[in-house]
């Protein structure tokens, strides 16, 4: 398998990934910078009893993206939309339960 192409089967991704522009343990899966960020994911931390809506956007694309690994979410976002078919927002609303 080309180590652009992701299983199709992967349900889950772990907690405590590297910060990498590159994680092994995902077949090779690239990983982005956001805006004015570290290259990786930064999962969202509300304080303890408030709640927070947490909104993922994802994208079926067309082709495999031109970008490098750990590319900026400008160079990432312009990649997509050449690329994209269809595209859909979900939201998870959640709250972080304080410690006792």
């Amino acid at each position: 398998m080309d180590t652009l192409e992701r299983p199709p089967d992967t349900e889950r991704i772990p907690a405590g990934l590297p910060r990498s522009a590159t994680v092994q343990s995902l077949g090779g899966a690239a990983q982005g910078r956001p805006e004015g960020g570290e290259v990786g994911y930064e999962p969202p931390c509300p304080q303890p009893g408030q709640p927070y809506t947490n909104r993922f956007q994802l994208y079926a694309l067309g082709e495999v993206l031109d970008v490098a690994d750990g590319t900026d979410h400008d160079t990432a976002s312009e990649a997509i939309g050449d690329a994209v078919l269809a595209s859909q927002q979900i939201a998870v609303d959640f709250e972080r339960t304080p410690t006792p």
